[in-house]
């Protein structure tokens, strides 16, 4: 599936995110869905990285 170009996310924490749509939602994402969000920001992906 390629980007949407009429979205971007909102909010963002470590459990949850809300993706905000300038129109509407599209119709071939449903409610449940899972969707792919690419961090931009090196914190977030270091973060999510394992420890050792």
């Amino acid at each position: 599936m390629k980007p949407f170009e009429n979205a971007f996310v909102k909010s963002l924490s470590q459990e949850h995110g809300i993706i905000k749509f300038e129109d509407k939602l599209p119709e071939d994402i449903l409610v449940g869905d899972l969707v792919g969000i690419l961090p931009i920001h090196s914190c977030l992906s270091a973060n999510l990285l394992r420890k050792n």
